[in-house]
């Protein structure tokens, strides 16, 4: 499926994985799936959901149902999930990244049998280019 995403959906993700530079961090990416000549998402927002802590946990169980009465209300879907690591050394999602959003995917399917979703991961070595460089900017105009 062809994925196009909001700049502020997709800066969300960043921001919220730079505020918690040691821990793992994760949300759900909402939207809305097309399906004319080829499926296609369009991420209108990103929602945070954890940082440290992910797992399925009654903390997540009571963030989707929260997140479904937020969605029916904006018109909106749970099209995806994002995820940070907590280390620049793993570009891969972790076990529990993968659980969560094989369970996205599941509840999506649920009510649509040709349902996408997407899976954004976060790389943190590129936000550590990132923070590196700004940290030399601030130094210049000192």
């Amino acid at each position: 499926a062809e994925v196009k995403i909001s700049q502020e959906a997709y800066l969300k993700p960043l921001l919220h994985a730079l505020k918690y530079p040691a821990s793992a961090v994760n949300g759900v990416l909402l939207g809305k799936c097309t399906k004319k000549d080829s499926a296609s998402i369009q991420v209108e927002e990103a929602i945070p959901l954890l940082h440290a802590h992910l797992s399925l946990s009654p903390m997540m169980d009571a963030a989707f149902c929260v997140l479904d009465e937020y969605c029916q209300r904006k018109g909106l879907s749970i099209v995806g999930y994002y995820h940070a690591n907590p280390t620049i050394d793993q570009p891969a999602p972790s076990p529990i990244a993968k659980r969560l959003a094989d369970r996205i995917y599941d509840t999506v399917r649920e009510s649509d049998k040709n349902g996408e979703v997407c899976m954004l991961i976060v790389d943190n070595s590129e936000l550590e280019q990132l923070a590196q460089a700004l940290n030399a900017s601030r130094s210049l105009d000192e």
